[in-house]
């Protein structure tokens, strides 16, 4: 026993002796350190208010105390710190980076040469802790300004850094790193390359709790995602991207595969030329897009991609493009508001408040529109919009289910809903289970349902079982119309028998109540507030349902 406890013993000493650290001050002492650094966990401990100038570091050649590799190759750049080790590289203060001061900051300065480069399965696998990463520039034509790890599956990453006015072929700073809580500010890819910050390669390239400002790049302007696995999928999580740009697609982000996780991200203030003026083909969630713009395309948030349970605020097209806010998206649980309306994909259980011109655009402004591509609207509600149409129907289908039109404004040479051709294609619309209340022109004409139909072509529009009140505008456009329901909506206003229900919930006593046509996609469907699509054996019309009363509550109907 009393061998056993020495052995036990002597295992955890030596594993103790294992790892050791270094302190450094100046190139010369951190280049001894990382050449003495042998074991995984080796720690190199960088001095506070220090600055280290990289531009003075040498040529490698054969020999020399990198490890045991032989002499790397001189196009990756022979003054980076080019290494093989699992090991940990950190300033002295762990001060969160956005309340440093000056003397608490270690800056390595690259001086227009890239700083470190991570090389095999050790290399890529090292952490960097409370640094300053500043004027890191890659070779010609290589990638990651200021820290690059080679081949795939890193399993480092940089923590509390910030990365400054570096610049790289494809990531401005970091290329393949996973990176959390750090800044990357007025990084660049040029006009040619992706991701401005950071460009993740393959897998497990996690970014978290990160800010990217004044980034840009041709695509990515902050972000590029590219060539990842759907198991595990590129995740970016807690990020504030801002003011950042591409000249082609994705001004604050740019996804190659649509899998690839955004999660609880703002993206506010970023442009691109082409599609995407936020993020480009992104499944996102919980994030938040304001002042966001396309300057040439569509989408001045979101092109392509999926949103669920986001928001979208102020959001433009500033030239001829379609989709301020979203284009050809997958939105579920969104809210719209302000400038900014979507164009085309689905949009189920959303809110569209407010939805007014941008000013800029060479057209009036449409809510939602679906110039040449497929478009589904179920569950949503659209509300308090000025715009000239409120619905624009385009060369492709359109199929609107238990949506609520209401206290809506137009132009006065605007309609509800306008159906027309686009490239040779008719607009072809389908109106199943809709409430029109409350609609009116600029000049207070009641408009719930004003309707422009093209005689050209085969553009078609159809209602079916929808509910209108006043203001029923050129019936005769529709193609059919059936099972019409002419009454007043009667919603919920403010505190009434529903405590907490929606302010445009039904009453019991509306005409929508039950009035709905069913099919078989309500059975395990929910309305915009989140309950059972069919109660009391038959749907509603609009986007909520009538609620039962609460037990106790007797309801008297005249």
């Amino acid at each position: 026993m009393k061998k056993l406890i020495q052995t036990s013993i002597l295992a955890f000493w030596t594993g103790m002796c294992l790892a050791a650290n270094y302190d450094a001050a100046t190139v010369s002492e951190f280049t001894n350190a990382v050449a003495k650094a042998q074991t995984t966990g080796d720690t190199i401990t960088l001095a506070a208010g220090v600055t280290l100038d990289f531009s003075t570091l040498e040529s490698f050649s054969s020999g020399t105390s990198w490890g045991t590799m032989s002499a790397p190759d001189t196009s990756m750049g022979i003054s980076c710190v080019w290494w093989q080790k699992e090991i940990v590289i950190q300033g002295a203060d762990d001060t969160p980076w956005s309340e440093k001061t000056s003397s608490q900051e270690t800056i390595l300065d690259g001086g227009g040469n890239r700083i470190f480069y991570g090389y095999g399965g050790s290399g890529r696998k090292s952490t960097f802790k409370n640094l300053t990463f500043k004027n890191g520039t890659a070779p010609s034509g290589q990638n990651g300004g200021a820290i690059v790890f080679a081949n795939s599956e890193s399993r480092g990453g940089a923590t509390n850094c910030v990365f400054k006015n570096c610049s790289a072929a494809n990531g401005g700073a970091t290329y393949a790193v996973p990176v959390t809580g750090s800044l990357f500010e007025s990084c660049s890819a040029g006009t040619t390359g992706n991701g401005g910050g950071a460009y993740c390669d393959k897998n497990y390239c996690i970014l978290s709790g990160n800010v990217f400002r004044g980034c840009s790049a041709k695509n990515g302007g902050a972000i590029y995602l590219s060539d990842l696995s759907a198991s595990p999928a590129g995740y970016v999580a807690n990020c504030v991207v801002s003011n950042c740009t591409a000249s082609n697609y994705g001004g604050g982000m740019y996804s190659s595969k649509a899998y690839n996780v955004v999660n609880g991200c703002r993206f506010e203030g970023n442009a691109s030329t082409a599609q995407g003026g936020a993020c480009y083909n992104a499944s996102a969630s919980s994030c938040v897009f304001v002042c966001n713009e396309s300057i040439e395309n569509r989408g001045g948030a979101m092109s392509l991609g999926s949103a669920v349970d986001c928001a979208f605020t102020n959001n433009v097209c500033t030239k001829n493009g379609r989709g301020g806010a979203c284009d050809k998206v997958a939105a579920v649980g969104c809210t719209f508001s302000g400038k900014g309306d979507v164009s085309c994909g689905s949009f189920t259980r959303c809110v569209f408040d407010g939805i007014v011109p941008d000013g800029n655009r060479l057209w009036v402004l449409d809510a939602i529109s679906n110039n040449g591509s497929a478009l589904g609207v179920t569950n949503c509600l659209v509300v308090n919009c000025a715009v000239g149409r409120i619905v624009n129907l385009a060369g492709q289908t359109a199929d609107f289910a238990n949506c609520t039109f209401a206290d809506n404004t137009i132009s006065n040479n605007g309609y509800t809903v306008y159906c027309d051709i686009f490239n040779s294609n008719s607009g072809v619309g389908s109106f199943v289970n809709c409430i029109f209340s409350g609609n009116k022109q600029a000049d207070d004409t009641a408009a719930d349902l004003k309707l422009w139909k093209s005689t050209s072509g085969t553009c078609s529009l159809q209602f079916s079982n929808c509910l209108y009140t006043d203001g029923f505008i050129n019936s005769e456009k529709a193609d059919v119309f059936s099972n019409p329901v002419h009454a007043p909506a009667k919603f919920v206003a403010g505190s009434d028998e529903y405590p907490g229900r929606p302010y445009y919930a039904l009453v019991r006593q509306s005409a929508a109540r039950n009035a709905g046509l069913y099919t078989s996609w309500m059975d395990s469907a929910v309305d915009l507030a989140g309950s059972a699509r069919i109660l009391e054996g038959a749907v509603d019309i609009g986007c909520y349902e009538c609620l039962p009363p609460p037990p106790g509550l007797m309801i008297f109907v005249r």
